[in-house]
Parts: structure tokens; C-alpha cells; sequence
């Protein structure tokens, strides 16, 4: 099975939407290169189309995901009444289409750095009668916020921008539909039970004796297990959430440095002071006072 995996965030975002009805004869039309991601679910009929050189036959219940390079076109015509579906999506990240699903990056050990992860969709799949039936729903209300029903026609562009984010949540659902779930490792879990212990309790004194006895890992195994996860350390994740919750509380409050520092978790304000400095370049106070010069 083919599999398209892409790097999230960025998210795909939606294009635009809609729906043909084939009599039998037609065919869809050849075309290459067409920039976008071509969503295509039959909902009765059904359609023999090639892209990039492989074969499919979509039949009612079955997707399709065009890709955005290659060619794609009908090898043969329909033989009966066909409706299907299509979706244009974007995604500005990166991305392969594999014969597995692939992870290409670790979650990110900050409160304020967006996690990178991995979005794996089927190529190709025939959907259940639930997930059938949800894909239609989403897809109808996708084709609404560009179609005016009262008018009959379609809502011009300067209007559409109302209905963006309405879109993109919309696509996200249709993709969560469709998307490959993978139970996560004991490890993972073990390490994502470390990180939300930090992130809720980093003001608070943390090294490794007491995740240890905590989550009764040796301390070299919890190094170990969250690295692979995370990229570094448990006491550097530690570290950057305390320190980019210390700048925050620098540029939106008025407390001194040593509050700031206590309830960051840091031990003193002096060590407070070093460690922001070999992060951002900048005394605390300096920090605060540039930012609000700025």
C-alpha cells in the first residue's frame, strides 16, 4: 500500500472542492503537474484512472489521492453512471509518498516550539459505511461555503475569505478520517509521562533522582528513552520551558528578575541570570528592556 506522509506543521490546507457526474463514455480528463493534491472519492459508478504509471480502479466506497507531480488520466472511459467527489489540498512542508508509513522528526521538548509530526494517508482505500458516510458530510459542507445556494452560483473570491478557517478545520476532520493511526511504544508513553510531569511541574525542583523514583526508570534509561523522543535531555527540556516561561513573564509582567526567577524554578536569580544569558544573548533585565524599547 502506498502511504503519503507529510511533516505537520504546516498543515495541508484546502483549495477548493466539488463533484462531477459521468454518463457512460466520459472521461476524466489527462493532466499534469497539476500543483495540488487531487482527493477523488466515488460515491456510485466508478472510475479506472492511472496516475504516475499505476493502475486504479475506484469504485463506490473507494478514494484516490492524485499526486501533484506526474501525470495522471483515464485509461478507459466509464461503462456506467458515475458521481464522484474531489478536494484540492495543498502542503508547503515536506512530504514523500512511501509503501510505509515514515516519521520524520521528534516532538519538540518546549511549551513554545510546535511539535513536528508525521500525517500518513493512504494513496489509495476502500472506507467503511461510517467513514463513508462522514467523508460526504464534510465534503458537502466544504462545497457550501464556496456555493451559495440562494444565488445559486458561486460565492465570488473577496467573499470567501470569510469561510477559511471554517474550510481548513473542515479538511483537517476529513483527513483525520482518513489518516493511519500507529498505538504509540511503551517507550514514547514512558517519555511523554516525563514531559507532561515537566511541563506541569517546572517550577518546582526536578532532576533526574526524582524522575527516577517517580517513574522507577534508571536515570541513564530515562536519558536514553527521551532523547530518542525528544532530541535532548529531560533537564534540558526542562531548562527551555522554564526558560521561555521566564521571557514571557519578563515582557507581559511587571515582577522583578528574583520573582521571576522563583517562580520559573530556578535555584537562584544569579544562575537565573547566566543560563537566560547564554540563551538569548541578554541579561534578564536587559532582555526586558530592549523588547520594550523596541
Amino acid at each position: 500500500m502506498d502511504v503519503i506522509n507529510l511533516v505537520v506543521p504546516p498543515f495541508p490546507y484546502f483549495v477548493t472542492a466539488g463533484s462531477a457526474l459521468y454518463r457512460p463514455g466520459d472521461l476524466h480528463r489527462s493532466r499534469s503537474s497539476i500543483g495540488v493534491f487531487d482527493l477523488i472519492f466515488v460515491e456510485y459508478g466508478e472510475l479506472y484512472l492511472t496516475d504516475n504509471n499505476t493502475d486504479y480502479r475506484v469504485s463506490a466506497g473507494d478514494y484516490l489521492i492524485l499526486n501533484p507531480t506526474g501525470k495522471h488520466y483515464s485509461r478507459k472511459a466509464v461503462t456506467t453512471e458515475t458521481l464522484y467527489h474531489w478536494l484540492h489540498f495543498m502542503h508547503d512542508g515536506e512530504y514523500n509518498v512511501s509503501d510505509q508509513v515514515q516519521h520524520f522528526s521528534r516532538k519538540s521538548p518546549s511549551l513554545y516550539v510546535a511539535s513536528k509530526s508525521s500525517l500518513s494517508i493512504p494513496v489509495y482505500e476502500h472506507l467503511d459505511e461510517e467513514r463513508e458516510k462522514r467523508l460526504l458530510e464534510i465534503h458537502k459542507a466544504l462545497s457550501s461555503l464556496l456555493f451559495d445556494n440562494y444565488q445559486h452560483s458561486l460565492i465570488p473570491l473577496n467573499r470567501q475569505w470569510q469561510s477559511a478557517l471554517s474550510s481548513q478545520q473542515l479538511l483537517l476532520q476529513m483527513l483525520d478520517i482518513l489518516q493511519i493511526r500507529e498505538s504509540a511504544s511503551r517507550a514514547s508513553r514512558s517519555a511523554e509521562n516525563i514531559m507532561d510531569y515537566i511541563r506541569q511541574n517546572y517550577q518546582k525542583p526536578i532532576d533526574l533522582a526524582l524522575l527516577s523514583e517517580l517513574f522507577s526508570f534508571h536515570p541513564a534509561h530515562i536519558v536514553r528513552l527521551f532523547k530518542a523522543e525528544y532530541g535532548v535531555t529531560p533537564i534540558a527540556a526542562l531548562n527551555q520551558i522554564r526558560l521561555h516561561r521566564a521571557e514571557h513573564l519578563l515582557l507581559n509582567t511587571d515582577y522583578s528578575v528574583s520573582s521571576v526567577s522563583e517562580q520559573c524554578g530556578f535555584e537562584s536569580p544569579a544562575y537565573f541570570s547566566r543560563a537566560f544569558k547564554n540563551h538569548f544573548g541578554l541579561s534578564p533585565r536587559d532582555y526586558r528592556n530592549k523588547r520594550q524599547r523596541g
